[in-house]
């Protein structure tokens, strides 16, 4: 009912555009009925394997459920085991696929932190560019001074937050192995001795 609602009213204040996140999975989530412009796929972990499946390959074949024919579909980052999963789909549906992570690098900077950020903003720009070749007018200096300022004007928090810096507290809201390795890494980065977690 909620997503409904949403899209009901981004309908009557005429959005140009609507960024839909996913809720779970893709293939039966409630956000999967509308025909997008471009899909999203970031990357792909064990996360949700009560409802998607116990494997990677399962709960990517979920995620590849919002590939829609005919539409570009940009996956964030390249696992090789998931390649041939996506490419097939994208070829059945004779949908264009791009890999963020093997296009022209970028080098936005962001007020966001965390080194996952350069592979959001690759996939981001990689999602921008698709859309710009289908004639939706995106200047390049918004693009800069967007990314730059997204806590900003966001005011999203929750990934790489600093909440305090003496002592130091980092909050991030990684749930999932994969996301809770980059964070391990990038604590591993930081000259303090003594940490909890």
């Amino acid at each position: 009912m909620t997503v409904g609602m949403a899209f009901d009213y981004f309908n009557n204040q005429k959005v140009d555009i609507a960024i839909i996140e996913v809720g779970m999975g893709g293939r039966l989530d409630s956000t999967n009925i509308i025909n997008p412009e471009i899909s999203v796929i970031t990357n792909i972990g064990l996360d949700h394997t009560k409802f998607l499946g116990d494997s990677i390959e399962e709960i990517a074949n979920e995620k590849a459920g919002i590939i829609k024919r005919g539409k570009t579909v940009i996956i964030g980052e390249t696992q090789k085991e998931l390649v041939d999963l996506f490419v097939n789909r994208a070829n059945h549906l004779n949908s264009k696929i791009i890999f963020a992570d093997q296009q022209k690098k970028h080098n936005y900077t962001s007020d966001l932190k965390g080194s996952f950020q350069s592979k959001n903003i690759q996939t981001a720009i990689s999602a921008i560019h698709e859309l710009t070749m289908s004639n939706w007018n995106v200047d390049i200096d918004a693009i800069r001074l967007g990314i730059s300022r997204v806590h900003t004007n966001t005011g999203f928090t929750g990934r790489w937050t600093v909440l305090n810096q003496s002592p130091l507290i980092i909050c991030d809201t990684a749930h999932n192995k994969e996301g809770l390795s980059i964070v391990l890494k990038d604590i591993s980065l930081i000259s303090i001795q003594n940490y909890i977690l």
